[in-house]
């Protein structure tokens, strides 16, 4: 009887001592609704300016409104997506935004990115300014990407290309930013396949002074 007695009184004094603290409920974490909150715009590509800046900014693009969701069925748009508004961000070395700008303004579709990528830089028309590539899907022969640059201003522009609304190219380093082939000063080279011939045919613009030129034009 005293064992039983010591017994309950160690139970007592360690489990019933104190009612723990309440937790959050799955309603309020949302994990009951299978949610997830997010604070705060998402980026999905963070880049150095330094090259052409020679200072360390940063170029950043940021889901601002939308969705974030993940389908792993097979599939050319398979594993993570985010699709939404998105906008282009520009950051001096404190993390203080400098200038926006909204992606959507230049792309008739609703854009989609299904992984993290890194903006390809280089210097196409020859002033010194990043130009850069911002790419959709397309299909399994290539991607469509249009051509932009962010001038001494600290304005981003997209980069005419006479007769082009968007360059189709096969041959790529990355399906979201895809860095051009250079054939001399102001002039750059892109692939595609092209399915009524079934060969890739390759094409060479050149910069006039205010758009690219498909070379013989």
């Amino acid at each position: 009887m005293k064992k039983l007695t010591a017994m309950i009184l160690i139970l007592c004094l360690t489990g019933c001592a104190k009612e723990p603290a309440e937790s959050p409920t799955a309603s309020d974490s949302g994990l009951e609704s299978g949610l997830i909150a997010v604070e705060g715009p998402m980026t999905i590509s963070s880049n150095g300016l330094y090259p052409f800046s020679h200072a360390n900014e940063q170029l950043n693009l940021q889901l601002v409104t939308g969705r974030y969701y993940e389908d792993w069925n097979p599939g050319p748009l398979m594993g993570r997506t985010w699709t939404g508004e998105f906008r282009l961000v520009l950051a001096d070395e404190d993390g203080q935004i400098k200038k926006e700008f909204s992606l959507q303004d230049y792309f008739d579709e609703p854009l989609v990115f299904n992984s993290l990528f890194e903006i390809e830089f280089e210097d196409y028309n020859g002033d010194g300014n990043a130009d850069f590539t911002i790419g959709q899907y397309g299909s399994s022969s290539g991607n469509f990407y249009k051509l932009f640059t962010l001038g001494a201003d600290d304005e981003l522009e997209e980069l005419k290309v006479r007769g082009h609304r968007e360059l189709f190219i096969s041959a790529t380093d990355g399906r979201y930013s895809t860095r051009l082939e250079k054939t001399g000063e102001g002039s750059f080279k892109k692939s595609a396949y092209d399915n009524s011939i079934g060969k890739q045919v390759e094409t060479v613009f050149t910069w006039n002074g205010t758009e690219f030129v498909e070379q013989g034009e």
